[in-house]
């Protein structure tokens, strides 16, 4: 009879849940909210220019550009110099927490805006659109893969609750097959893309000069593989020049700005734990570069008595490397350059945001005929001159 009474208890008990949690998600969900399920044509520029703005830094906070790009990239550029005492990635240590929030912030929010904005497209027959998102996908991935090695690439978003790592071998065949797949199609279309024209904050959906980036990028890429495999390096690279790469100014990709999606050294500059490496400052003032002014502030207490006789060079750097001891007593703020202005205004929109010049296809294009590959003519002197001629004619602040 207890048994009984029990059983009796427990379904009463489960009939009793059932009824109060059978309208659960529609009580508890937002009719505003935007969902994969009300997702559409008119709501996915908005998912692409997300997918855009994340993977480019321009967000509301600059912790995920300083753990990857500014800690490592920069530094490892000689760009700067980190000043911060326990900031120690140029002295080769790999921090384990920066790598893992840079990984982890991409992988968890970034990854997925940019699969559904080629999954949408794919649907939904927009053959443009899916050639964009596939070359800003390559775009995405190939920093990570080059900064961490293997990487989910393949079977990201096979909703398993595993997801295996492909090799950067595999990744990067992957990558030349996309980059074909966008120039295929984007070669037989002209005009503006019509759903992503007002979301797309680099070439306002202009499929032309989407199509040159994408070919600047493959040929960025067929390089990167010069000492892997030399052969296929060749043919990647003589494809991507023949197929029409970047090379003027006016077909530059730069990512426009705003108060919302800042310049993300807007947000790290006050931060206060970097200087122009000094590096950096041995080759502007070799060269007496007049972008100088453009990158860096002058140094408070500049230092005249290593500049060449007759110039006055008051930007400074500091060394790559130093102990956390001399950190701790060298007077940074004092004796090295900051940012330029434009970069370390607090809640600015900052200048824009690079993502593929046409200097650096003319830088590789004389690689290539260094090499003995088909670069669409010139020497390499001559190519590399247009290469430094074409990044002095950039407007440098935006």
């Amino acid at each position: 009879m207890k048994n009984l009474l029990k059983l009796f208890t427990v379904l009463l008990i489960a009939v009793y849940i059932s009824s109060c949690t059978e309208d659960f998600n529609d009580v508890n969900s937002n009719p505003k909210a935007l969902t994969l399920a009300s997702l559409d044509k008119a709501s996915y520029g908005f998912v692409f220019k997300k997918s855009v703005m994340g993977p480019s830094y321009l967000q509301a906070a600059g912790n995920g550009m300083q753990l990857l790009h500014s800690l490592y990239f920069d530094v490892y550029a000689n760009y700067w110099a980190t000043t911060t005492p326990n900031f120690l990635s140029d002295r080769y240590v790999m921090v384990g927490s920066w790598l893992n929030g840079a990984f982890n912030s991409f992988y968890a929010s970034e990854a997925a805006q940019i699969k559904y904005s080629e999954d949408f497209a794919r649907q939904a027959g927009l053959d443009g659109e899916k050639a964009m998102a596939k070359i800003w996908k390559v775009w995405c991935y190939h920093r990570y893969t080059d900064a961490l090695g293997p990487i989910p690439y393949s079977q990201y978003g096979n909703m398993q609750k595993a997801v295996s790592y492909d090799k950067q071998q595999d990744i990067y065949n992957a990558f030349f097959t996309e980059l074909d797949s966008a120039e295929a199609i984007l070669k037989g279309l002209s005009g503006k893309s019509g759903p992503l024209g007002a979301y797309d904050l680099i070439y306002g959906g202009d499929f032309a000069k989407w199509r040159k980036f994408g070919n600047s990028l493959h040929l960025r890429l067929g390089m990167r593989i010069k000492y892997a495999n030399a052969a296929k390096a060749k043919t990647e690279c003589e494809k991507a020049v023949a197929n029409g790469i970047i090379t003027a100014n006016a077909d530059n990709g730069w990512i426009t700005t705003s108060t919302d999606f800042q310049n993300p050294y807007n947000i790290i500059s006050p931060w206060a734990e970097y200087r122009m490496s000094a590096d950096m400052e041995s080759i502007l003032k070799g060269y007496l570069d007049p972008r100088a002014a453009s990158y860096f502030k002058a140094a408070k207490t500049p230092d005249n008595t290593d500049d060449p006789a007759g110039v006055v060079f008051p930007y400074e750097g500091v060394r790559n490397g130093q102990t956390k001891n001399d950190r701790s007593t060298f007077k940074f703020d004092e004796l090295g350059s900051d940012h330029a202005q434009p970069y370390t205004v607090v809640g600015g929109a900052g200048p824009k945001w690079f993502v593929m010049r046409a200097f650096e296809g003319y830088f590789l294009r004389a690689e290539g005929v260094l090499e003995g590959w088909n670069m669409g003519g010139g020497t390499v002197q001559s190519l590399y001159n247009e290469g430094i001629t074409t990044s002095l004619a950039e407007k440098r602040i935006h």
